[in-house]
């Protein structure tokens, strides 16, 4: 699961991103879990596997990393809190 999906950082997503996410996770299950393991890439990994079209098809990668994914940076930061 991605942090754009849990429930209550949508809003700060959307104010990074410009994106309002509809496929959210509710809280409650996040903080009923027993253990929750972060594993994350750096941004400038993400964008590399982006470039390569491993996420989206190459025709799409640029586009995406300027919108949505230009925003890698403060999801990580949201990630940690």
């Amino acid at each position: 699961m991605n942090v754009q999906h849990i429930e209550s950082l949508t809003p700060l997503v959307e104010r990074i991103t410009g994106v309002r996410v509809r496929e959210t996770v509710p809280d409650w299950v996040i903080q009923r879990a027993s253990e929750i393991v972060m594993a994350d890439l750096t941004p400038q990994a993400l964008q590399t596997r982006m470039r390569r079209g491993d996420i989206y098809p190459v025709d799409r990668a640029e586009r995406a990393i300027g919108n949505f994914f230009g925003g890698a940076i403060s999801l990580l930061c949201a990630n940690l809190r």
